[in-house]
């Protein structure tokens, strides 16, 4: 059916942001399998009880929720080494890197913003 072929194609969304999460230790990971020419990716994901979309660029990746709340802990990016500064809901929120891995502890209500120092 039409249907089905619709939410198969639906399922190759989370592969192609190299979406992974594991709510339990409330951790989410993207590593974009391709960018535009620009070096920027946009996707969507789901997890847990919320919803929305992520953005990465060059000096930062935002990720949008469009429903829900989303407790995070830790994500992993491939920029996680450059990261400068992070804002949850617009407050600058403290954070680490460790192993590759941002560490945060906070619940998103609308956004995360991720800033990286220049190259």
């Amino acid at each position: 059916s039409h249907y089905a072929r619709s939410m198969a194609a639906f399922g190759l969304l989370p592969l192609y942001a190299g979406f992974s999460f594991d709510m339990t230790r409330a951790h989410l990971g993207f590593a974009p399998r391709t960018r535009n020419q620009r070096g920027d990716f946009v996707g969507v994901f789901g997890a847990a009880d919320s919803f929305g979309t992520v953005k990465t660029s060059k000096i930062e990746t935002v990720l949008t929720l469009l429903e829900g709340r989303l407790p995070l802990r830790s994500l992993a990016l491939p920029e996680t080494g450059r990261v400068c500064a992070v804002h949850a809901d617009g407050k600058e929120i403290s954070f680490r890197t460790e192993g590759g891995v941002l560490c945060i502890d906070t619940v998103i209500e609308h956004s995360l913003c991720i800033k990286y120092e220049n190259m």
